[in-house]
């Protein structure tokens, strides 16, 4: 084990884990690193973890209240926030993911939703297409049903 801490507290920590039987040299399969900041209230602790025998890549805040965490065991990755969680590419590709408000927004120049099996779109509210044009074409056969009112408008309407 060695670390390296600095006047403030910040610290880089390096365990080499012995081998399972605790003898001689480990194979590196339980080692790990971890860097971490700190204040002299210790309230600010932000770490970058990398762990060999948990198979873990983690950073993290303080207060666990954003964290990226990948397992290399699985291909899992977590991308956690309490607020807001916000991807960009580019200039044309936003994609928002609003925890407080419970809400997911996409921004993108073109938008593609491509299944090989089934597709499915479903709210216990109102579910709206708008655009320009809007279409729907099926394959086989398109069934439109309703329990209710349903109701055709526009200048003028064509069937068949």
């Amino acid at each position: 084990y060695k670390r390296i801490v600095t006047r403030h507290g910040n610290a880089i920590e390096m365990d080499d884990a012995p081998d399972s039987s605790g003898n001689g040299d480990g194979d590196g399969s339980g080692d790990s690193i971890r860097i971490h900041t700190t204040d002299k209230d210790s309230t600010h602790n932000h770490s970058i973890t990398l762990n060999n025998e948990k198979n873990l890549i983690e950073i993290t805040d303080s207060d666990n209240k954003t964290q990226l965490q990948m397992k290399s065991e699985n291909g899992d990755i977590l991308l956690k926030a309490d607020r807001k969680i916000t991807i960009k590419a580019g200039d044309d590709i936003t994609i928002v993911l609003n925890g407080e408000s419970g809400k997911i927004t996409v921004n993108s120049r073109d938008f593609t939703l491509d299944a090989t099996g089934k597709l499915q779109a479903s709210a216990t509210s109102k579910v709206a297409l708008s655009g320009a044009q809007v279409s729907a074409e099926a394959q086989g056969s398109l069934k439109l049903s309703a329990s209710g009112l349903v109701q055709v408008s526009g200048t003028p309407i064509k069937i068949g």
